[in-house]
């Protein structure tokens, strides 16, 4: 990508050498979708990142054409748009991204697609879809999907990759990506799934935290009705049956944080798993005819000792989301 010092407008970046726009890129490299509360230093940011802002030459009809945003700020009642009018060229400031994702965005709208990468890095794909994004140009770069996710390792574990991966496959339109990379937010995520400052849609977000939680309250809605029905009951053979149950199961409970609310401060797939590693409890009783010597008596054994029978079938993930739901 040509720098020219000499540029007649001073630009650091040439895309169109003709063009009659220049955007200056201030506060270039801002920190990215932080995973945690601390801050980047400034110190990380690419050497380009300087306080008088990055110049990028381009051309004003091909900004026009691909963008509304560029549109509007092109042809409005601005001053840039005034400025185009009056004088053959203008300036228009842009703030805080990548600098790498915003010229490969540039080149792809000026047609300069020799100078698109094949591959790309999530972390660079991710910025330069909230590039695309904020300019509406989801349709003009929606081909390259095709070239950058294919054969991804996409993540496996909840994660800020994983936020990327979301965010990802919701710009790109992949309902499959998008169902899976939710389920694992939600199975996995051990409290409010957030995003990181993404232009994830808000319905998005909050769908996901509110299955997740309601996923976890039905799980934990099963062990204590069972408990309950032994309380009650309805499940175990006899008094001591009940008794001994009720207590595997409570303990169970207690040992695993599986009591609401701390349940919801681990993860569905974490509380899930957990459910079938009950211990069973062993202990004897007489047999049929009353008998209660050391060897007329037998391990106790009824349907209800085995867990997986009291417990049922617990799915271990939480369903993803479809991606149609939200696009309708």
């Amino acid at each position: 990508m040509a720098c020219e010092d000499d540029d007649t407008l001073g630009a650091t970046h040439v895309i169109d050498p003709s063009g009659e726009v220049i955007i200056i890129l201030q506060n270039a490299n801002a920190p990215f979708a932080v995973w945690r509360a601390s801050i980047q230093s400034s110190a990380a940011k690419k050497e380009d990142d300087t306080n008088e802002g990055i110049r990028i030459r381009v051309s004003a009809k091909h900004l026009i054409l691909a963008s509304p945003v560029f549109e509007r700020a092109l042809t409005g009642p601005w001053k840039e748009s005034i400025s185009l009018d009056q004088e053959g060229s203008t300036e228009i400031t842009a703030e805080n991204w990548d600098i790498e994702a915003l010229l490969i965005f540039l080149r792809i709208i000026h047609c300069q697609f020799q100078f698109v990468p094949q591959e790309m890095s999530l972390e660079l794909l991710a910025k330069f879809a909230v590039v695309a994004d904020y300019y509406g140009c989801q349709a003009a770069v929606g081909f390259f999907s095709r070239i950058w996710v294919q054969d991804r390792i996409i993540p496996k574990t909840y994660s800020r990759d994983l936020i990327l991966w979301l965010w990802v496959t919701w710009f790109f339109n992949l309902p499959d990506q998008f169902r899976d990379a939710t389920s694992i937010a939600m199975s996995q995520c051990n409290g409010e799934i957030y995003p990181l400052g993404l232009p994830i849609p808000c319905a998005i977000i909050e769908q996901m935290n509110a299955v997740r939680k309601s996923s976890i309250q039905s799980l934990y809605c099963l062990l204590d009705g069972r408990r309950a029905s032994l309380l009650h009951g309805e499940r175990g053979c006899h008094f001591e049956c009940r008794a001994m149950l009720y207590g595997t199961v409570s303990m169970h409970m207690h040992d695993n944080q599986l009591f609401w609310p701390g349940i919801l401060g681990q993860s569905y797939e974490k509380s899930a798993r957990s459910t079938e590693t009950v211990r069973r409890p062993r202990w004897r009783e007489p047999c049929a005819d009353n008998s209660n010597t050391a060897n007329n008596r037998r391990l106790h054994s009824c349907p209800d000792c085995n867990f997986n029978r009291l417990l049922g079938d617990v799915e271990q993930s939480v369903k993803g989301l479809k991606l149609q739901s939200f696009t309708a």
